[in-house]
């Protein structure tokens, strides 16, 4: 029986979201789902810009295009880490758009079996209180799994560059009884938050950071800043991107996965660092693990 998917990710800065068409007898991400996870567009809305009616309408503007167009074919697999009142939103969207209620938002488990593309695998939340930790860390965890990284002796390391940046440990067995364990982690200010708290403490820098653009073209690297904007940029990156290597060094970690929307920013300073560690450590750029981790969780639960 095929469906459509909407696998909605709603964050503390923004509502993100996608649209997938699946085959609700399979149990694991297959190569065909994992494709589209890869290819199909993300939408995305600001929290403070969120509406009944615009949620509506983009909705129904990308099922016209699909094989499963009528509302009553599509489930929902979401997160909801941000404001309640994003949540109410998708809420009262949902019903009007299906006329069915909001399912729960997946929170994080003790133990959860995953079924890879090499076989069941069991996941292990090693939070102390598994509920204090982000769905949106738990749900990447479970992305990178459920899509079958090779299991080995070496730590695997999550950073999710948004509002916060978090930092996770996973670590990948391979004996008789595959497991991986959520290690747990790291919490930052992100890119952002740490040039505003900049912005209202430092009466000058705030002046000098008018400016300033934290997109990708930005974030190339010299040897030394000699400009304020500049340095407030470079201490900003290197701050977090060497504490992501030295985490790293310390626990022995494999290669680093990194998502979020300042991800791309994220490049330069994590070559930086590499480049005088040696170049040893490997980092894969894999913006889809939330949506992943989605799609697996709404595979597990079996959604008609």
């Amino acid at each position: 029986m095929n469906c459509g998917l909407l696998l909605l990710d709603s964050g503390n800065s923004s509502l993100k979201w996608q649209m997938l068409h699946v085959d609700t007898a399979q149990a694991a991400l297959s190569g065909d789902l994992l494709g589209q996870i890869v290819s199909q567009p993300v939408r995305a809305v600001a929290n403070d810009r969120l509406s009944v009616g615009g949620l509506l309408e983009a909705w129904s503007d990308q099922t016209r295009i699909g094989a499963a167009s009528a509302p009553e074919d599509w489930r929902m697999s979401w997160l909801s880490v941000g404001p309640a009142a994003a949540r109410r939103v998708v809420s009262q969207a949902w019903r009007a758009w299906t006329g069915r209620r909001v399912p729960q938002p997946w929170t994080p488990q003790r133990l959860l079996h995953v079924r890879t593309p090499v076989g069941l695998l069991r996941l292990v939340n090693g939070y102390r209180m598994p509920g204090q930790l982000g769905a949106d860390r738990w749900l990447a965890s479970l992305g990178l799994v459920a899509a079958g990284i090779p299991s080995g002796s070496r730590i695997q390391m999550i950073v999710s560059a948004g509002t916060a940046t978090t930092i996770d440990l996973i670590r990948l067995t391979g004996s008789d009884s595959p497991e991986a364990v959520f290690l747990g982690g790291w919490i930052l200010p992100g890119i952002r938050l740490m040039s505003q708290s900049l912005r209202s403490s430092t009466r000058d820098l705030d002046r000098l950071m008018g400016s300033m653009n934290f997109g990708p073209d930005s974030s190339r690297m010299s040897a030394v800043p000699c400009d304020s904007a500049s340095a407030i940029h470079q201490g900003i990156l290197l701050a977090q991107a060497g504490c992501v290597h030295e985490l790293a060094r310390r626990y022995g970690v494999g290669t680093i996965w990194l998502h979020g929307g300042h991800a791309d920013v994220w490049h330069e300073g994590l070559r930086f660092c590499g480049s005088r560690a040696g170049g040893k450590l490997k980092v894969m750029h894999q913006p889809r693990l939330v949506f992943a981790g989605l799609a697996s969780r709404a595979l597990a639960s079996r959604l008609p």
